[in-house]
């Protein structure tokens, strides 16, 4: 069976990056991933996810702080802790 070639496609992988910021954060109460969670979960180096997240933050989709431990924030997100009246509705 021939193989598949691997997606090249740049835009796919920092979609990958940025679902899983996404995702990742509504699973832990808004708090952000790691580099290592998202290394781990996208199955990339550790270079591959801060070229992404820098693109993705210069396309304005995060703001990352690169100097502090979990501060990858969705711009133009609101978090809404599950028991606030309109958590439901938000999903």
């Amino acid at each position: 069976m021939p193989r598949r070639a691997p997606n090249r496609d740049p835009h796919s992988t920092r979609n990958r990056v940025f679902d899983f910021i996404c995702t990742f954060k509504a699973a832990h109460d808004g708090n952000s991933p790691s580099i290592r969670d998202i290394t781990h979960a996208c199955h990339l180096a550790k270079s591959t996810v801060d070229y992404h997240l820098r693109l993705l933050e210069l396309e304005g989709r995060i703001a990352w702080n690169v100097r502090q431990r979990r501060a990858i924030e969705v711009t133009g997100a609101v978090w809404l802790p599950p028991d606030h009246p309109l958590a439901d509705a938000a999903r």
